[in-house]
């Protein structure tokens, strides 16, 4: 996983830096934070999925067993999902 964009420093707790190195099992702290905000950025409905998963540097399979792993819920079953898949299945049983 390369980052290659142009980066900015920002500051952190030192309390947070163990805590952070150790969280994706890296010992990339920059990396881990660039990690971790396009997680918390897509959970926030800010990015999507895909774009979340560019910003930190994962391909979309990667970062789909990535959130797997922290127990979050990659994809969203609304109610737009669920009439999707009804319509699918009433067309499936006419036929």
């Amino acid at each position: 996983m390369s980052l290659d964009k142009e980066m900015v420093n920002v500051p952190i707790s030192k309390e947070l830096e163990p805590l952070l190195k150790n969280l994706f099992k890296e010992d990339d702290l920059a990396q881990n934070v660039q990690i971790t905000s396009s997680v918390m950025l897509f959970i926030a409905k800010k990015v999507t999925f895909k774009r979340a998963a560019e910003l930190s540097g994962y391909s979309l399979n990667a970062f789909i067993d990535m959130l797997h792993k922290l127990g979050i819920n990659w994809m969203e079953y609304g109610e737009e999902e669920y009439l999707d898949d009804m319509e699918a299945l009433r067309k499936l049983q006419d036929d």
